[in-house]
């Protein structure tokens, strides 16, 4: 995986293949799952009377995580049995062994042999079963577009989509009768993403960079049919993410390669709220910003900061609510491949979501100042160092307010979190669901888009 530490100005990277390095396929490669009637047979080993005690627990909807005590030796090595069969995809070290890759909602037995350098069977452990935890049963719809897909919704709660095709810039909108109506909003172009948002008169409006010219493009059908024309001076802008206000007017934050030192990197804010195009910059030497208007058409933005000598990336979020920009340091917390992203509420309150190592962490300063709390936790090997991208964390907030999060576990598998008073609850939703964006309509539905690993292909979901 690919971070974000600059360390040269020379260095530059592609807009978005930061986020797109070390995806791999989700799962271990485990067999099909066995019968989980018919129990285990007795692994192929000779039991000794000191046998070994196993317990198993379903750490997520894929994974089984086993530990075992009993008489070990220096040179002893451990042969996992699933369902009667030696499973050798297993990961196995002196402290125990993981299963990944399973069926969620099943149920696997496990044993546990102790070998010796030359084979011979040492002791065996005891059977223990788990049953992996199930989906949340969402509807999910197959869509065969590769990720990244950027989600809006329109006044009824329609799925609206677009995304860089083949053949350029591609928007969808879902008509009432279930079908899908295409339009190719700037065919020929060239981009990685092409975000979206809605306008409150139910108007579209696109960015992406164009790879031909490497210009930002701004598209819209404001008009009742769509106009493509160059935000100034953005030229090579990464990591672009944008927000319309109730009046139309567009906000757009994205990362500009200076190519100078100190700040090889500025964080930059445009929009067109004048009547023509006004960018600042607003953070140098920065990185991921994410951007939000409120109800008044103030921006906010969140990024991470500057690495620190101990290896945190300090949360960073910005507003110019008051008329000038005004910086604070959310977290100091947050890993290198962390991406923060934020909400805004009908009051003017930020609400951030970021991974922190092995910690999914939501912040707000709704009381005044700002309060952290932890969403969900993960393995000890923690997001940082898992093979799934670890950006893919989205946040949307429903009509009273409250914040939804979709994001990615670090065994590739989609979650939901909601609050429900003072306390998160969580479910799974699939088992794959990288570069994921979630929208909420305002019958408190949420709406999900998401990839698969590979690239391959995408899905929508919805929540019942």
């Amino acid at each position: 995986m690919q971070t974000r530490k600059v360390v040269q100005c020379s260095l530059k990277a592609a807009s978005g293949l930061l986020l797109l390095a070390g995806l791999t396929a989700c799962g271990g490669g485990a067999s099909a799952p066995g019968s989980a009637s018919s129990p285990a047979s007795s692994p192929a080993a000779t039991a000794t009377p000191l046998g070994m005690t196993l317990s198993t627990d379903a750490a997520s909807a894929t994974k089984a995580t086993l530990s075992w005590q009993g008489p070990i030796k220096t040179g002893d090595k451990y042969q996992v049995y699933r369902n009667g069969e030696l499973d050798k995809s297993a990961g196995v070290d002196e402290n125990g062994a993981y299963d990944t890759g399973l069926a969620p909602g099943t149920q696997y037995c496990y044993q546990v042999t102790a070998v010796n350098s030359r084979g011979a069977g040492m002791a065996s452990s005891n059977q223990s079963c788990i049953t992996t935890v199930p989906l949340a049963g969402w509807n999910i719809s197959m869509l065969k577009t590769a990720p990244p897909l950027s989600l809006a919704l329109d006044a009824q709660g329609r799925d609206r989509l677009s995304f860089c095709g083949p053949g350029g810039v591609v928007y969808q909108a879902l008509q009432a009768v279930g079908t899908w109506n295409t339009v190719q909003v700037a065919p020929g172009a060239s981009c990685f993403a092409a975000p979206l948002a809605v306008g409150g008169d139910g108007s579209d409006h696109i960015i992406y960079v164009d790879a031909n010219s490497n210009s930002l493009e701004y598209a819209t059908d404001v008009s009742g049919s769509w106009s493509v024309s160059a935000i100034p001076g953005a030229d090579g802008a990464e990591f672009y993410t944008l927000a319309v206000d109730s009046g139309n007017h567009v906000h757009v934050a994205y990362l500009l390669f200076t190519g100078q030192t100190p700040n090889c990197y500025e964080i930059v804010y445009a929009s067109n709220a004048s009547g023509s195009w006004q960018s600042t910059v607003v953070a140098s030497e920065q990185a991921y910003p994410a951007i939000a208007v409120d109800a008044h058409g103030a921006a906010h933005i969140s990024y991470l900061g500057q690495v620190q000598v101990n290896g945190e990336y300090p949360v960073h979020y910005l507003s110019d609510a008051t008329g000038n920009w005004v910086d604070d340091v959310v977290a100091e917390s947050s890993d290198s491949k962390s991406l923060v992203t934020l909400a805004v509420d009908p009051a003017g309150h930020a609400h951030l979501v970021y991974k922190s190592h092995t910690s999914l962490e939501y912040a707000n300063d709704v009381s005044g100042s700002w309060v952290t709390a932890e969403v969900d936790s993960f393995d000890a090997a923690g997001p940082e160092d898992d093979s799934y991208s670890a950006y893919d964390v989205s946040i949307d907030l429903d009509t009273a307010g409250g914040p939804h999060l979709s994001y990615e576990d670090t065994d590739g598998n989609l979650k939901y979190a909601s609050l429900a008073g003072s306390a998160w609850q969580t479910s799974y939703v699939d088992t794959e669901g990288t570069q994921n964006q979630i929208r909420m309509d305002a019958a408190g539905h949420a709406h999900i888009v998401y990839g698969n690993a590979e690239n391959l292909y995408s899905k929508l979901t919805v929540s019942p």
